[in-house]
């Protein structure tokens, strides 16, 4: 699931919430209760793989990660 950042218009508090795609926007700061908006931090990526299972073979592009000898 994504992970979607908030600001508070009010107290400026930042926060990150994991929610689904499919669920609606958080409104309300967690701080003090006023309106936030959400953000796109800047050097986000929309989509970014962690753990196990992914090579740097999987990007046709990319080339050898260097080290990688399965090629």
């Amino acid at each position: 699931m994504p992970t979607y950042v908030y600001e508070c218009q009010s107290c400026r508090h930042v926060f990150e919430v994991v929610q689904s795609m499919s669920d609606a926007p958080i409104e309300v700061c967690t701080k003090c209760g006023k309106k936030v908006k959400r953000i796109i931090p800047n050097g986000s990526v929309g989509i970014i793989f962690k753990g196990s299972g992914f090579y740097c073979k999987d990007n046709p592009r990319s080339g050898c990660c260097g080290g990688c000898d399965k090629h």
